[in-house]
Parts: structure tokens; sequence; C-alpha cells
């Protein structure tokens, strides 16, 4: 038990260090205001997150099932609907904030404006992980939870990296590329890696099909 759970307690734990780390080195680096601004615009570029969090609660189990009857059928249906339903329910979300970050911003007061640059980027990253759909809770209830903990790490290392040049350099906005590129880079892995072991595309965009392996391991 210790042995299988212990990656998805370091997971969680890198997890925690990915939410904090680019309010920690803008902390050290530039002022309070800064960070002030920086937080502000990650919580709201987050509220996307609730729904793939929503999901993930609801597909977990679901994966565990169709992975335990070496269902892939099913399972690459499930992985492809969810996907699918994220990538519609955040859509608008994410425009609005794209095309509106200043108009967002402005509710909080006119000086978090300067935050929109910042907030377009956060909003493009967290865009990024609902359209590859859930492959973090899909690689730890089908028994990957271990490659997925070095994926983790491998984002929260490039993540660390990225804020300390960054942010000295360019502030806030530097902080949200560091954070958006961590999630790329998380996510995209991923889906690399699901699509390796099971043979089926995470990633929905409109016009794409779902291109299969004839083969799948498990």
């Amino acid at each position: 038990m210790v042995t299988e759970s212990l990656p998805m307690m370091i997971t969680g734990s890198i997890f925690f260090i990915l939410n904090w780390i680019d309010n920690l080195v803008i902390g050290v680096y530039r002022t309070e205001i800064e960070v002030g601004l920086y937080d502000t615009a990650f919580k709201i570029a987050s509220a996307s997150a609730i729904i793939l969090m929503a999901i993930n609660a609801i597909q977990g189990p679901t994966f565990a099932e169709y992975h335990s009857k070496n269902d892939i059928s099913k399972l690459r249906n499930s992985i492809f609907t969810s996907t699918k339903m994220l990538f519609y329910a955040t859509l608008p979300f994410t425009l609005l904030i794209c095309i509106f970050p200043e108009w967002i911003l402005s509710f909080f007061g006119n000086d978090f404006k300067q935050a929109s640059t910042a907030l377009i980027i956060l909003s493009i990253g967290n865009f990024f992980s609902s359209i590859t759909g859930s492959v973090g809770i899909l690689l730890q209830m089908t028994g990957h939870q271990k490659p997925y903990n070095n994926i983790i790490l491998c984002a929260a290392i490039t993540s660390i990296i990225l804020n300390i040049i960054l942010v000295p350099r360019i502030g806030i906005t530097g902080a949200a590329i560091a954070s958006a590129i961590a999630k790329i880079i998380q996510n995209l892995a991923g889906s690399i890696y699901v699509y390796k072991k099971f043979g089926f595309l995470s990633i929905y965009l409109p016009g794409i099909s779902r291109n299969n392996k004839s083969t799948s391991k498990i």
C-alpha cells in the first residue's frame, strides 16, 4: 500500500509547490503590491479549474473500473467525452478573459488592470489543461502514478527555474509565463505518455479525430 500510494502523496506535495512557487519568487524579487496583483490574476484564471476538478472526481472511479476490466474502448470513450466537455465548458470563460482582461480586473480596483497580461497568459495555461483532459487522474487510477510523479516533478523544476529567471526581469508577467509553460509541459507529457501506453489521444480540439494505435499496453 505504501509503495503504491507514496508517489501519489509526492504528486500532491509537488502540486502544492507549483501553486505557491510563483508568489514566493515574486515576494523575493519584487514588491508586495505585485504579489497581490499576481495572486488575484492567478485566482481568477484558476476559476476554470473548478470544472476540471469536478470532472476528475467523477472520472477517477470510472477510469479505475474500465482499467480493471481491461476495457480500452470504454476507457478511450470516457476520456474523450470528458475532455470534449471540458473544452466547451472552459472555452467561453477563457475567451472572456482574453478579450476583456482589464474589465474583469477592474472589479478589484483600477490598479489591478496592470495584471491583465498575466491574467491572459495564466488563463491560456489553464485552458491547455482542459483540452488535454484528465490525464493525471487517468494515469494515477491505472497504475501509472510513478511515471506521472516524474512528469509533475519535471514541471515543478521547470517552473522554479523559469520563475527565478523571468520574475526579476519582467515581474508578474514572467511568473505567469513560467506557470503556463509548466502546465503545458505537465499536460502534454502526460498526454504523450497516455498515447504510448493506451494507444489513444486524450487531447480534444474540434476537427481533430481520435487517432488510435492498433495495439495498446496497460
